[in-house]
């Protein structure tokens, strides 16, 4: 259930304590002596403001407890047409805390309590804004008939009163109450009555899966999207190479691992990853849902499913259906935790797997290792192949730390200018990863370009070969796989710095459509 803390009852004393004293002003001949409630009746004569409809009458008043109303409240039960709202305490304050409320037959559910505790203060102490009519008979001109809202209060002695509510005056918008039994009706502020007329979903918390701890260090392990629309799986992982000193690839925790595995943006992945936790759903259409509510909602055979694993072993997956407009016009889509009793509404644009795709989070740097953690480099182009090796100064050096005065290039087996190396090899990372292309088939003939590296921090070694593949896209080939595209300005871009390198003339750094 969740927990919150607030002082709402002090907050409505002290509203009732400021009405009670305005009013007891403009009585001219009470004694400071006189019963609290005496002069509230006696102000009540006069004005018709600040008459305390509900409260404990037998109960005795006590002067230092600094409220007017009297007794304490065990529960409230509402009856609005077919919906109750049978509200008590489910746990009760103790010292630096407050107390806990809940619906009875929804102790299963995650309750917001403080709106619960709502349906407890708005009625106890509940003052009025004046007397509407005295003796009156016509109760249907208010909406106080039987067929009213009411609300009985039950208190701790065992006494109960029961609240009617009406309509809204046209006047004021004040709400019309009386109690049950007496025919004085009163009007009261209409924030303090709007609670008793929601529905139970009102009342039941929107938010579908819990924060994490944020101090607690849970990482997203895995997140794994199986949609109808995707033929592949699509699964997302943490990277554990992040947590390292000497990491030097994408910003974002994790990578993706299929349908192929790459880099992936950040904003975008971890949105994805860490969206469910924490996530709020728009509105509640079904609770204590049954087999055939989730079959009607179409989450029995859901369209999307989304899993996720936390490090801390929590683990959940959202069922959501395909969208569909409301009586409004707004687009939707049903939504649940699996194994859960809660039918929600999402607007699409809040749960993110819906129509995520490899696309659309695949980060378009293709080439990311640090400068000078690269050990060796060959490119070729056509008949010319270049072949640098780098290596620090002092044996034993951290690449990860080092400067290019720190370090020997060598081109072909002859020194080579650090500076330049460094510029060359910027370019090399700025190849862009437009789509993916896991799908397309390896080309069988020569590559424009090829490019070999070895990372000699990480370990690893890769090799990129750049195809033509259409009048303005080459398809980037990555240890053997069909990876991405992109655009054929900068292969062409690229095969002229290859020849530049011997020449001494300036890298191009820009490429037509760039």
């Amino acid at each position: 259930m969740k927990k919150q803390m607030y002082g709402i009852i002090g907050l409505s004393a002290a509203v009732v304590v400021l009405g009670g004293g305005l009013i007891a002003l403009n009585v001219a001949d009470k004694s400071v002596n006189e019963d609290k409630n005496s002069v509230v009746e006696q102000t009540t004569e006069n004005t018709g403001r600040g008459f305390i409809i509900v409260d404990d009458s037998s109960a005795p008043y006590i002067p230092d407890a600094g409220v007017t109303a009297k007794g304490k409240v065990k529960s409230v039960k509402v009856t609005n047409g077919d919906i109750v709202l049978d509200a008590i305490i489910s746990k009760e304050a103790s010292e630096g805390s407050y107390s806990e409320y809940t619906l009875r037959g929804y102790e299963d559910l995650s309750v917001d309590s403080l709106l619960v505790s709502t349906l407890f203060n708005n009625a106890f102490g509940l003052a009025s804004e004046s007397i509407i009519e005295e003796n009156c008979t016509d109760f249907d001109k208010f909406g106080l008939a039987d067929t009213a809202v009411s609300v009985e209060v039950t208190f701790e002695s065992g006494n109960t009163k029961k609240l009617l509510v009406g309509d809204s005056s046209p006047v004021t918008s004040n709400v019309y109450v009386r109690l049950d039994g007496s025919d004085t009706v009163y009007d009261v502020i209409s924030s303090k009555m709007a609670n008793y007329k929601e529905p139970v979903s009102h009342f039941i918390d929107k938010t579908v899966v819990a924060k994490l701890d944020e101090t607690a260090n849970i990482k997203i392990n895995s997140l794994e999207i199986v949609r109808k629309d995707l033929k592949d799986e699509f699964l997302i992982e943490f990277n554990p190479d992040k947590e390292k000193d000497d990491y030097r690839g994408s910003s974002s925790e994790s990578l993706m691992k299929k349908p192929v595995e790459t880099f992936i943006e950040v904003e975008a992945g971890d949105a994805a990853m860490k969206g469910l936790f924490g996530l709020t759903a728009n509105d509640i259409s079904v609770l204590h849902c049954t087999d055939a509510d989730i079959a009607k909602a179409g989450l029995d055979d859901a369209f999307c499913k989304a899993s996720v694993k936390a490090s801390n072993g929590d683990a959940h997956t959202l069922l959501l259906s395909e969208t569909f407009k409301d009586e409004d016009g707004t687009e939707l889509c049903y939504g649940m935790i699996e194994g859960g009793k809660v039918i929600y509404t999402f607007v699409p644009a809040s749960v993110t797997w819906l129509t995520l795709t490899p696309q659309s989070i695949a980060s378009q740097n293709t080439i990311v290792s640090f400068v000078w953690n690269i050990s060796n480099l060959e490119v070729n182009c056509g008949d010319t192949t270049e072949v640098f090796t780098i290596e620090p100064k002092e044996s034993g050096a951290d690449r990860t730390k080092a400067k290019k005065e720190n370090m020997n290039v060598t081109r072909n087996g002859k020194s080579f200018d650090a500076e330049r190396y460094r510029q060359f090899y910027a370019f090399l990372t700025a190849a862009p990863a437009e789509e993916l292309a896991y799908e397309e088939p390896v080309p069988s003939g020569k590559p424009v370009v090829t490019l070999k590296y070895s990372d000699a921090v990480s370990g690893d070694s890769f090799t990129y070969e750049f195809y033509d593949h259409s009048a303005m896209k080459s398809l980037i080939v990555i240890n053997g796989k069909s990876m991405f595209t992109c655009s054929k300005s900068y292969v062409n871009t690229l095969a002229d710095n290859i020849g530049r390198i011997k020449s001494g003339m300036a890298f191009e750094t820009k490429w037509s459509g760039q």
